[in-house]
């Protein structure tokens, strides 16, 4: 699912992927997404609603994969056996146009800032180490997608405090600046 995903473009084509749970928690959808490396968007059914989904459209088996339409009518019902090659087929045969993701953000390998807490809640502390000051910074979706600019807490040119409170749940990078010139992308979780 995740190569037909960025074979259509990471949502940002004409093309959505959406993983829907059914009967999990918004904590549970997220350890799997962290475990299998699926970065296209997902709902649980417990709390984002993903078990009304099936109901709707009368999904009884999992883990199916299943094609709808803008208008919300469905174009392949079930493909299987679920391999990129039978996604990439099917989704186009339904109008998708395959395209390379317009961006695509990485977390980093060096380690200049660290990230506290993780998962966090309301307010993220990010500390940069090794004399480094922050420049500025900015917040992505899992996507590439830039994110509102959040409200700063706390400045002290080497340590930040980011509002999180108005983040729906999910995973994001944040990629900091330094005044060095320097940059640092590291991924953390909303819950």
């Amino acid at each position: 699912m995740q190569a037909a995903y960025e074979s259509f473009g990471c949502n940002q084509g004409n093309v959505f992927f959406l993983g829907i749970d059914k009967g999990n928690t918004n904590a549970a959808v997220l350890q799997f997404d962290s475990i299998y490396n699926v970065h296209y968007p997902s709902a649980s059914g417990n709390q984002g609603n993903g078990n009304i989904v099936h109901w709707d459209y009368n999904i009884q088996a999992t883990p199916s994969v299943v094609v709808i339409n803008p208008d919300k009518s469905i174009a392949v019902k079930q493909i299987f056996p679920p391999t990129t090659e039978n996604l990439i087929d099917s989704v186009s045969m339904a109008g998708g146009i395959q395209q390379a993701c317009l961006t695509l953000v990485e977390e980093s390998g060096t380690n200049e800032i660290s990230l506290f807490p993780n998962p966090v809640h309301d307010y993220l502390v990010v500390t940069a180490y090794q004399d480094q000051t922050i420049e500025s910074f900015q917040i992505y979706d899992l996507t590439g997608r830039k994110i509102r600019e959040p409200e700063i807490i706390g400045n002290t040119g080497n340590k930040i405090i980011v509002n999180t409170a108005g983040f729906t749940n999910g995973f994001y990078l944040i990629e900091i600046r330094f005044r060095s010139g320097k940059t640092e992308i590291k991924k953390f979780i909303r819950k």
